[in-house]
């Protein structure tokens, strides 16, 4: 069963930066991901935190040969994976929760095993913005998406330097590999931290900043641990996405809502059938907005009403802000 997991920071000041890599059978990867962090040009000082999850090809082997280079940088942990894999998303979060509860930088940042980082002063450059800017609660970038080696798309966010958490929340998404966090105390449940949960945890204050830089590579495979599932399972995943940041985020629930707004709109069409969902989540969601939706027929007639007036509130504000962006480009 799913548990809470709260974490409580526990500085070093002579470390800047924890870096958490996992991995699960990547063995052909471990050397471009690692020398892609050791070629780092920096003046910041970082740990490296690496996950295995019970690999069973070399993957350990390749990590050990990287060990002996960086005895003092890395630090590795191994989990008994279980062998029923299919909830891969519950896998990397309890991977990278362990990785949490043994960081001692002040910020931190996680990175899956078969991506790498193209430019060698991301470091550099995200964290001199963080101390430039004390009021931003992360740093992120530029990035490269691609599929198994091929198609490679460049993504970019079109906004300043400073950017409101509260519209990165509602209206963009980027992997939490390419940002840069505080390392600040955050609850969360150990089955659902993949990244916008992350975000959701981590994103404590109003303020982001952004650099237009690509510093990232994102490498999608077809057996990862979005790709690899059904409809049904990703609805459930982002059901507890929202469940689990309306809960226990400080973003405001409105700013989580309508980063969901199409799925939630889905949702609530269908929402006499949603009840098929109550048998594949694996905990009780804790709010009322995504109790009342998944199981309407059983709610009361308060929460229905309640559940009516959040959505229609939903659409208006986005029908709202569609009109406001096109008055504003109108102008210009």
């Amino acid at each position: 069963m799913p548990k809470i997991y709260r974490h409580i920071p526990k500085i070093n000041n002579d470390i800047f930066l924890s870096i958490i890599i996992t991995f699960y059978n990547q063995e052909q990867f471990v050397n471009k991901c690692l020398t892609s962090v050791f070629s780092q040009q920096t003046n910041f000082s970082y740990e490296v935190i690496i996950i295995d999850d019970g690999s069973t090809d070399n993957t350990v082997m390749s990590v050990k040969e990287w060990i002996t280079k960086y005895p003092n940088t890395i630090k590795l942990y191994q989990t008994n994976s279980t062998d029923n894999r299919k909830d891969q998303i519950a896998q990397v979060s309890r991977c990278r929760l362990l990785g949490v509860s043994n960081i001692s930088g002040k910020y931190v940042t996680f990175l899956d095993g078969d991506d790498y980082y193209p430019c060698e002063k991301k470091i550099q450059l995200q964290l001199s913005m963080l101390e430039k800017f004390p009021y931003c609660c992360a740093c992120l970038s530029s990035y490269i998406s691609t599929v198994e080696g091929k198609d490679e798309k460049l993504r970019r966010l079109s906004c300043g330097t400073i950017l409101k958490t509260k519209k990165y929340i509602e209206h963009y998404y980027l992997p939490s590999a390419t940002m840069i966090y505080r390392n600040v105390p955050f609850v969360c449940y150990d089955d659902n931290f993949d990244d916008n949960s992350i975000s959701f945890a981590l994103l404590q204050s109003k303020r982001l900043c952004y650099l237009d830089v690509v510093t990232f590579c994102h490498y999608k495979t077809s057996n990862s641990s979005w790709i690899s599932k059904d409809d049904n399972e990703k609805s459930v995943a982002l059901i507890k996405n929202i469940d689990d940041a309306i809960c226990y985020s400080s973003i405001r629930n409105s700013s989580i809502l309508f980063r969901y707004l199409s799925f939630i709109v889905c949702l609530y069409k269908k929402r006499k059938q949603n009840s098929i969902y109550n048998s594949m989540i694996s905990r009780d969601l804790s709010s009322l907005f995504m109790r009342t939706i998944i199981d309407y027929r059983n709610s009361s007639l308060f929460c229905k009403i309640y559940l009516k007036y959040m959505v229609y509130m939903l659409v208006l504000k986005y029908k709202f802000s569609s009109l406001r962006k096109v008055t504003n480009e109108s102008k210009r």
